[in-house]
């Protein structure tokens, strides 16, 4: 097995990481990976800060067509360099 994982790979297991449901082995993988690669570095920065926040949102509270909002972040992000969004702006603005 190889020390170094893939960038792929390391997107695919970031949440198991931050809630620490991997194995000691697994999770230095990803440790030297974030060390070796910053592009990976700025990516799991910014994925922890949305997925701490995120866990502490009330369901209950988000808007009706925050879904829809949400998939046109998605399909921007895909498709270009990225925007910072900010609380009130309009998230497919370029």
């Amino acid at each position: 097995m190889s020390m170094m994982v893939r960038c792929n790979q390391l997107v695919a297991t970031l949440s198991d990481h931050i809630e620490g449901r991997l194995g000691w082995f697994a999770s230095l993988q990803i440790r030297f990976h974030l060390w070796m690669c910053p592009v990976c570095k700025v990516y799991f920065k910014q994925f922890e800060r949305i997925y701490r926040e995120c866990g502490q949102v009330d369901l209950a509270e988000l808007p009706g067509d925050f879904e829809k909002v949400m998939s046109q972040i998605l399909a921007k992000w895909k498709s270009g360099p990225a925007t910072e969004v900010r609380p009130g702006g309009d998230p497919t603005a370029s």
